[in-house]
């Protein structure tokens, strides 16, 4: 009988953990966690030379790391100071990489100034950082005393193998930071200055719209469309206020607007937004709610962008603040608020002209 309830009992371990074989050493994985895999932004600081060295790198080194730590539930984008520019100056777009991490990995062979820049900026942030390099001989003072994965460009494979290990231990760093009940937030003087449209494009699973007016987010369709005509797995949710709700005449008075035009405005901008979700049918849905908007909130995978309603001025201007949904109450305070208001409103369908 006993024999037998110890049989029951590791059956059912085994049903919560996941057994993976990585080069030949033993992980024992949650399942849960699999399952509901993290994500994590990395910025690689690297020279760059002339015969291209540093692709290699990229790509033979430390892009493979991504399938071995999926497989223990770690998801990890790796981007570099040319991924993806957004501004004209090139500090500009590395300072806004190095903002936006979650951690960083800097090959710090033979000193070069530039990534030396780059993490010295990145520590003064607080953000951690995996340092690599194919020789411990710097000869930099500031850098005695750390600790270095060394590596040989005829062997990158071990170098993956080093550094799934390594972001694993520095993961649960950045976890634990973001649980803290003091955080600090990106603060932005408007939705102009926040780059929704970075957003947009970075992001893989779910980008939801909380708002009283779509009129903003038409200036963002035809980055909304690309990210869906590429990202197959993208789903978007608009959530907005009833045009024909009698709230529309309270926030109109707000506005100082006559409640006529601003009701037309709701209508045409909630129309012209639908056409652009009808031509992704079961990945773009419309519902309308008619109780007070207690949030005007943005959420882009992780990331959630939330800004202050006020009377006078339009949400759009005001100030926004961007966190991630890993820092504690995040969760609680925003994605469950819109899951509750998306639940009690109605499926949006244009009226007949």
């Amino acid at each position: 009988m006993k024999t037998k309830e110890n049989q029951q009992k590791r059956t059912i371990k085994s049903k919560n953990k996941k057994m993976v074989e990585t080069r030949k050493e033993l992980l024992y994985v949650d399942q849960d966690l699999i399952s509901n895999p993290s994500s994590y932004k990395c910025f690689v600081a690297m020279p760059f030379k002339p015969d291209d060295e540093a692709t290699k790198i990229l790509i033979s080194g430390i892009a493979p790391t991504c399938e071995l730590l999926k497989s223990t539930g770690i998801e990890v984008t790796f981007y570099r100071a040319d991924y993806n520019l957004q501004a004209l100056v090139l500090w500009d777009n590395i300072r806004k990489k190095i903002e936006d991490c979650d951690f960083l990995i800097a090959d710090i062979t033979e000193g070069n100034p530039n990534v030396l820049y780059e993490l010295g900026y990145a520590r003064a942030l607080g953000k951690k950082a995996i340092h690599i390099t194919r020789t411990k001989d710097l000869h930099l003072a500031d850098l005695q005393g750390w600790y270095f994965i060394e590596y040989s460009i005829d062997n990158l494979q071990t170098l993956s193998h080093h550094l799934a290990r390594y972001i694993s231990d520095v993961v649960k760093i950045v976890d634990a930071q973001v649980q803290n009940e003091i955080f600090k937030v990106d603060g932005f003087r408007s939705r102009s200055t926040v780059n929704i449209s970075q957003l947009i494009n970075d992001s893989k699973h779910d980008i939801d719209i909380y708002t009283t007016n779509v009129g903003d987010f038409l200036n963002y369709q035809d980055t909304l469309v690309h990210s869906l005509q590429h990202q197959h797995n993208l789903k978007v949710r608009v959530l907005t206020m009833d045009p024909e709700s009698d709230l529309v005449s309270r926030r109109a008075r707000q506005l100082n607007i006559d409640t006529y035009t601003y009701r037309k405005e709701l209508r045409k901008n909630l129309r012209e937004f639908y056409l652009f979700g009808v031509k992704f049918p079961g990945r773009v849905s419309f519902r309308i709610f008619d109780d007070l908007p207690t949030q005007i909130t943005f959420r882009f995978d992780d990331k959630i962008v939330t800004s202050v309603v006020s009377t006078v001025t339009r949400s759009r201007s005001n100030i926004h603040f961007k966190l991630s949904t890993k820092q504690i109450g995040v969760t609680e305070s925003f994605i469950y608020h819109f899951e509750v208001i998306w639940g009690r409103s109605l499926t949006y369908a244009p009226q007949q002209e």
